[in-house]
């Protein structure tokens, strides 16, 4: 499965993703277009898009829990997936991963939600000035601020998270913690299928 996520900047209506993947230039611009609302939790809603002929979605999601709304494109044609990331990324309000970074950087104590913004932003590629910032997190004073980092953690879906999460597993010391550290180290093992 190929990925793309981009944070964006701002709140956008769902026509903007609807203008963007039917335009011109877009692998979609001559199929059908279809979208479906789901809201996942009172928390988390998606406006889903797909196309005709198309295994690729395109999501559109509102997470309040991480105070982050992104566009996720998922699908087995790596050039359609990038195709259509590029044009998100060109004509939508995304961020960019220095933006990001600097802002997890000089305020996840404050709003830890900060750190899965970074990681719904980052490449696929492991980064090593993001998951050091993940592993002094890991183990910042403030139990919030930790819990962010794990869950930020199991997000990067890196095998190079796989320590820290280990690490909070047995020495993190909230026993609330180290039992989410647990269940977000396994949904990264089974993601990475290291587990089934």
């Amino acid at each position: 499965m190929n990925r793309i996520y981009h944070v964006l900047n701002e709140l956008i209506p769902a026509d903007d993703v609807v203008g963007m993947l039917t335009g011109a230039g877009s692998p979609w611009s001559d199929l059908r277009l279809e979208a479906q609302m789901r809201e996942i939790n009172p928390v988390l809603r998606t406006a889903l898009f797909n196309a005709a002929g198309s295994s690729t979605t395109v999501s559109l999601v509102a997470d309040d829990t991480a105070q982050t709304l992104y566009l996720a494109i998922e699908g087995d044609d790596a050039e359609e997936v990038h195709a259509l990331g590029y044009l998100a990324k060109v004509r939508l309000p995304v961020a960019s991963f220095d933006q990001l970074l600097r802002e997890a950087s000089d305020r996840y104590q404050a709003e830890p939600h900060r750190l899965i913004r970074l990681v719904l932003g980052t490449t696929a590629v492991p980064n090593r000035e993001t998951l050091d910032l993940l592993e002094r997190a890991a183990v910042d004073p403030e139990p919030a601020v930790r819990k962010a980092a794990i869950n930020a953690l199991g997000l990067t879906q890196w095998a190079s998270a796989l320590d820290p999460l280990h690490d909070r597993t047995a020495n993190d010391p909230e026993r609330e913690l180290r039992e989410f550290a647990k269940r977000t180290l396994h949904s990264l093992r089974l993601a990475l299928g290291m587990e089934r």
